[in-house]
């Protein structure tokens, strides 16, 4: 059975090295989060849970997910103060990163347990490619959340071990949050749990076991007591639906896009895997290579299955960041305990690669705003500020989901000040006729145009030209669409 740090009262040298390596982690992704913070929050729900704070000046939340409030206080901050639109949108970036840090402060100085803190950054890293370019996601909230229960189960021996109310309420504490993320992270919670019961052999533990009944005992309570919206429900169908068509599963697009993401986005993690893998067989841990091969295939099929029917990417890739559990687990019993100056160093590769990887897709985002600006630059101008355009027009393959394109282009051109502001909106038959005629009117999403109501949207931000929407020939639009079929990020 491995053995972990008994002692809570000092720190060796393998964990002031992980100390300062997670603080310089922590400052780079601070610094990114400042730098690249159109590509990361100009899109998708990010560009969406802005628009609402702005309107609203409070917290806010979809499908029951408050964790997204931890993120809030900067940029609510920043609205209260009279801040402009870019700083507000560079602290709600920042902001996002600072609750990862915190977390990680939490486990290392407050757990007392630095190789845990490694556990996190590797995490948030190691998996994570275009996800870091959508701002809000409480997924990338949940991963973290995920460590620090970690850090809570294999902190040292002396540490809070007498008080069982202790023991009960730290763990439920941190699944509570977690499952106010993203219910779905319960699931990869509970392999972490029955990977230390595994390899600690606490079969008779009772820890343990409390540890194991809360995420589903919480998980029970989100479902029958909060119930799952029809969002989280249509992900449970699908998964069934996807299992009653077993023998085709190796030809959905899903699966695809998973091979795709492994070889080509995340092939560190792969061969990391594979060696974790062949090191467990090597060494006769039969029970620990059988779990984790067990689990893994339960969770690959189980995210494949969800998106069966194939969807953008940007929601497929989210429950790919925990992928790193089954090569860290392992890594961290067998390994972290052992080699200080070979953890450090194995823990500076896979920093640098996942975050070389994160920033080589900040040209994709990029790109995403330079076709904006094309539009715009063609259709618009100082009378026109309003853009119509037919579905068919939208470059799927660019952008991903339309429906927060009018968001995005009214947030990315305000930048430069109120009147600068513009929108786009793609037209697919939504009933939106009761807005053209509006000449204050604002089209926002589909399923509820007028959720963002043109005349209420505020003048320190937006300045948007009265008149109806600009619906011109789409032929430029098409032709930028057919230019940007195929490409990836």
């Amino acid at each position: 059975m491995p053995e972990l740090n008994t002692r809570s009262n000092l720190f060796g040298s393998n964990d002031q090295s992980l100390i300062i390596l997670g603080h310089v982690f922590f400052g780079g992704m601070l610094v990114m989060a400042t730098l690249l913070y159109k590509e990361r929050m100009l899109t998708f729900d990010a560009a969406f849970y802005t628009m609402r704070m702005l309107l609203e000046e409070g917290f806010i939340s979809e499908h029951q997910r408050y964790v997204n409030w931890l993120a809030m206080p900067l940029p609510l901050l920043g609205i209260k103060a009279g801040a402009s639109l870019k700083t507000i949108i560079i602290l709600y970036s920042v902001g996002l990163i600072l609750v990862h840090y915190v977390l990680w402060l939490i486990a290392v100085y407050g757990l007392r347990n630095p190789k845990a803190g490694a556990f996190m950054m590797l995490l948030m890293c190691m998996a994570v490619r275009n996800k870091y370019y959508m701002g809000v996601s409480e997924l990338h909230i949940s991963a973290t959340f995920l460590g620090l229960f970690f850090a809570w189960i294999t902190r040292p021996k002396d540490l809070l071990n007498r008080n069982w109310l202790w023991k009960i309420l730290i763990p439920f504490a941190i699944v509570a949050a977690v499952s106010l993320g993203n219910p779905i992270a319960i699931i990869p919670l509970c392999i972490i749990i029955g990977g230390d019961i595994v390899v600690r052999s606490r079969w008779t533990d009772p820890e343990a076991w409390i540890q194991a009944s809360i995420p589903l005992l919480m998980f029970g309570v989100k479902k029958y007591y909060f119930t799952f919206d029809d969002y989280e429900n249509n992900k449970i169908n699908l998964l069934i639906e996807a299992f009653g068509q077993w023998k085709n599963w190796l030809t959905f697009p899903s699966v695809d896009f998973y091979k795709h993401f492994l070889i080509h986005d995340a092939p560190l993690l792969l061969l990391l895997t594979f060696c974790v893998g062949a090191y467990l067989f090597f060494k006769k841990k039969w029970m620990e290579l059988a779990y984790l091969l067990l689990m893994g295939a339960g969770y690959s099929l189980m995210i494949t299955g969800v998106y069966y029917k194939g969807a953008s990417i940007n929601m497929q890739e989210g429950y790919y960041m925990f992928l790193p559990i089954f090569a860290l687990l392992p890594m961290f019993y067998h390994f972290f305990q052992k080699n200080w100056k070979w953890t450090v160093l194995f823990c500076l590769i896979l920093i640098g690669d996942g975050t070389a990887r994160i920033i080589e897709k900040g040209n994709f985002f990029r790109e995403r705003l330079a076709y904006y600006d094309k539009l715009e630059a063609h259709y618009l101008d100082d009378g026109h500020r309003k853009l119509l355009l037919p579905g068919d027009a939208f470059p799927l393959d660019l952008l991903w989901l339309h429906w927060t394109s009018s968001l995005e282009t009214l947030l990315y051109t305000s930048l430069e000040g109120p009147e600068h502001a513009a929108t786009v909106f793609y037209h697919n038959g939504e009933n939106i006729d009761f807005i053209l005629k509006d000449e204050q009117g604002y089209i926002s999403v589909p399923w509820v145009p007028d959720v963002f109501p043109g005349n209420k949207l505020p003048e320190r931000y937006f300045k948007l030209k009265t008149g109806t929407y600009l619906q011109p020939d789409p032929t430029y639009a098409r032709f930028l669409k057919e230019s940007y079929t195929g490409i990836r990020p």
